[in-house]
């Protein structure tokens, strides 16, 4: 536990530290600069005016958050490095392609959950902002009427819609 402490200490975010670990070990042993590997969680974060969303969409975003970015000129050797060797932990790392990602912004909405993100300058920027827009178009609401009215919605509560599927995680200690 004091480990564990310790190691979020040292940290700038929230990424696990087995996650953390396993970027090491591949950073290191194929020579790749840790700035070539990010973690999508690295290079989002919800901006400061819209803090009261903070907690809702990381739990929405946690799953993504944690993915490994990897460069299509690298993905050969982390996956031939991942092939061979036990990582001790779930690694989902996504291969970027190197074509030019232009964001496709169909709504400039401020409740648009993409609209509450800020986003680091990296060669990853397009596409996360292109891969948000596509898989997390959730409308962020804190009333219920406009929440049953859309197919994604989100509250500050956390309560998720997606089309049919409803969700909210209230275990305790589990984002903080």
């Amino acid at each position: 536990l004091q480990q564990q402490i310790n190691s979020l200490l040292e940290r700038k975010n929230r990424i696990p530290e087995e996650l953390v670990n396993a970027r090491k070990r591949l950073t290191e042993l194929l020579d790749i600069p840790e700035a070539e590997l990010p973690f999508a969680g690295e290079l989002i974060k919800v901006t400061p005016a819209e803090q009261k969303w903070e907690e809702a969409i990381e739990r929405l975003l946690h799953n993504f958050s944690m993915q490994l970015l990897v460069p299509e000129k690298n993905i050969k050797a982390v996956n031939h490095f991942i092939y061979n060797n036990d990582m001790r932990t779930k690694l989902v790392y996504q291969k970027i392609e190197n074509k030019a990602v232009q964001p496709i912004r169909w709504s400039t909405d401020d409740n648009d959950l993409v609209s509450k993100l800020e986003f680091k300058e990296s060669a990853y920027k397009d596409w996360m902002e292109t891969t948000l827009l596509e898989r997390f178009n959730y409308y962020c609401t804190d009333d219920l009427n406009v929440f049953y009215g859309s197919k994604k919605a989100i509250t500050p509560n956390g309560l998720i819609r997606n089309v049919n599927r409803h969700e909210k995680d209230d275990r305790p200690g589990k984002w903080h």
